[in-house]
């Protein structure tokens, strides 16, 4: 029996910024968990999670239009079961907050980057 889900399995890095990526998850994210690991400075972490169709557009209205804070902010609210940021538990309760970035300077008119 095949199991039928109205579901899109995606994956990404969030760090101090918020989303850095969304995609749709075709493998195992290898090469995603090593450029988080490679930003501690930065909170990065790498997660998984399952979206249903109405908050996959949403996320991704978010990241076209570069609100890669909202999109974690929007990604955090869902409060998913599924929802996995197994490498770095602490540094996602942290994030977004871009002044934990050492390299971040906010300029009053400039918080994007």
């Amino acid at each position: 029996m095949t199991d039928i889900t109205n579901k899109g399995k995606y994956h990404g890095i969030a760090d101090c910024h918020g989303l850095e990526s969304f995609v749709a998850q075709a493998g195992g994210g290898s090469m995603m968990k090593i450029r988080a690991a490679a930003n501690p400075q930065r909170s990065a972490t790498y997660y998984t999670c399952e979206l249903e169709q109405e908050h996959e557009v949403k996320m991704a209205k978010l990241m076209e239009d570069s609100e890669w804070i909202y999109a974690l902010e929007y990604l955090k609210e869902l409060q998913l079961p599924n929802l996995v940021a197994p490498d770095n538990p602490e540094a996602w309760s942290a994030i977004p907050n871009p002044e934990l970035d050492p390299m971040y300077r906010y300029e009053e008119g400039h918080e994007d980057f």
